[in-house]
């Protein structure tokens, strides 16, 4: 039996990992991105390409969105041969991007009225688990739709934590990356900080293994830090733009959250000079700003035994 069209819009660094799921899925699939060799990189791959989001949405059964956020995907759906302009009553409209519970809520309700229904399904983790289908991915809907797209979601991501309603998978995404660029925030003035007192950075990490300031988060940043490797992955920009949607979303509920108010003004500053590096390039804020050597380490061990570790 033949597997349903996808269409696809936007296949940047995390959509492209996506097309090479559903193309391994068995889907045909019909990509539109605004940039040419992304195009070319898609058909290269196996997939149709349109001319148009609409054109891209026309014959599909599901469509999935990975755009930058909310202006890129109100425009790529509701804009000038936009996804709604072609797709078909029943079909369903998949949003992957990171955007406000509000703003997908909208985005809903407008396709709702020419019978199409939408899936918020925002990606957690990086480009390298979309390649490999190994991304988590919060999944706001209807229960009846999501049965509908479960073996499409299936197919792009390993776990789906099912969150309740449209605009609840957005929310958790908001949540998490408010986190962890709460986290990295806090991890950079520490180790700043203690760089600047004589510390050396093997030492701080020892110490924050053996009491409860250990996390992932030093797992995976350290060697980012030490090397000063800041390609990106997951850029500033993209972590300031998230950060001010949670305060966004905040401010909607009447929630203080003043911590990652002054972590969000960090990743602003670490932005204007550093917009397309890794979000850990942040560090280098707190580094000018105390007037200290770049973090680098004395020594080969940077990290524990992982398996050793109770977390």
């Amino acid at each position: 039996m033949a597997k349903e069209r996808v269409g696809l819009v936007g296949a940047g660094i995390m959509g492209i990992g996506l097309l090479g799921q559903v193309l391994r899925a068995g889907h045909p699939v019909t990509v539109y991105d605004a940039n040419p060799e992304a195009l070319e990189r898609a058909a290269a791959m196996g997939a149709d390409t349109a001319g148009s989001p609409a054109e891209a949405a026309s014959e599909a059964e599901f469509v999935q969105a990975v755009l930058p956020g909310p202006p890129e995907t109100e425009a790529a759906v509701f804009g000038d041969g936009g996804v709604a302009a072609g797709i078909g009553n029943g079909a369903i409209f998949l949003n992957h991007a990171t955007v406000d519970p509000t703003f997908i809520i909208s985005v809903a309700d407008r396709l709702l009225e020419q019978g199409v229904e939408t899936i918020d399904a925002p990606m957690l983790r990086g480009p390298e688990q979309a390649r490999t289908g190994t991304l988590g991915m919060p999944v706001g809907a209807n229960p009846g739709v999501y049965e509908r797209a479960q073996h499409l979601i299936g197919a792009i991501s390993e776990v789906q934590l099912q969150t309740g309603a449209v605009g609840t998978g957005s929310a958790l995404k908001l949540v998490n990356n408010m986190l962890n660029c709460t986290i990295l925030c806090a991890t950079s003035e520490s180790l700043t900080l203690g760089a600047k007192s004589g510390l050396k950075l093997e030492t701080m990490l020892e110490a924050f293994y053996m009491t409860p300031a250990r996390g992932m988060h030093h797992i995976w940043w350290p060697k980012t830090f030490t090397e000063r490797n800041f390609e990106p992955g997951f850029t500033t920009t993209l972590s300031a733009k998230d950060s001010r949607l949670a305060l966004k979303h905040a401010s909607d509920l009447d929630v203080p959250i003043s911590v990652n108010a002054a972590a969000q003004a960090m990743m602003r500053q670490a932005q204007v000079q550093y917009a397309r590096e890794h979000y850990a390039a942040v560090l280098k804020i707190y580094e000018a700003a105390a007037d200290i050597e770049p973090l680098r380490s004395a020594g080969d061990k940077l990290y524990p035994n992982v398996a050793e570790l109770d977390i």
